[in-house]
């Protein structure tokens, strides 16, 4: 019998660490967009990371609170990030009111932006994005009080597990010989360079 993807449940520190990564890229363009010497970068990319960010951390917060990963991957939540800020309103409590404002106010201006996909595509709709310095602020506070809730309902998900996939980058051949060369990584669910 064939086994689909989305029967096997994501570690919820899987799900965290990919929240992190899209953020430190996000902080990366970032802070390139911010100085002045930057090459201009259009809005949606650097808005998407910021998104993605968020999304994740949510969902490795729900995943952590035993929502299933297929749930997860459902068309009704998906990536409708008001969707998963309301599943995830027992994470929203341990924000101050103002950040909490401030997650609704950028989850409103995400959501009407992303219609249609208008973060990943091109659309002919008028677009809005919350200033950049306040969204990298906001959203580094959810995906730090995502993974630190993840932690505390779990104290052992931090620590490094089996490898359950292998990622490889592969290089241009060389000209001469068409030779290329190969570097595997092994990643298991909790990254270990966050501990």
């Amino acid at each position: 019998m064939k086994t689909e993807y989305l029967e096997i449940e994501i570690a919820p520190m899987a799900f965290i660490n990919q929240s992190v990564g899209f953020l430190r890229a996000a902080d990366a363009v970032c802070h390139a967009q911010l100085a002045s010497t930057a090459v201009p970068v259009p809005p949606e990319p650097i808005h998407f990371l910021f998104a993605h960010a968020l999304e994740l951390a949510f969902k490795g917060y729900l995943r952590a609170s035993g929502i299933p990963t297929k749930e997860l991957s459902h068309p009704m939540v998906g990536h409708h990030l008001g969707v998963l800020r309301e599943m995830s309103s027992s994470l929203m409590k341990c924000l101050s009111a103002d950040l909490q404002r401030d997650v609704l106010n950028i989850i409103g201006i995400f959501d009407q932006s992303n219609q249609k996909m208008g973060l990943r595509y091109f659309t002919m709709s008028c677009q809005t994005f919350p200033e950049l310095g306040w969204a990298r602020e906001t959203i580094r506070h959810v995906v730090d009080a995502a993974g630190d809730t993840v932690k505390a309902l779990d104290p052992l998900a931090a620590r490094v597990g089996p490898a359950v996939k292998v990622n490889f980058t592969i290089s241009r051949p060389e000209a001469k010989g068409r030779r290329c060369s190969t570097t595997a990584v092994a990643c298991s669910s909790v990254d270990s360079s966050r501990n």
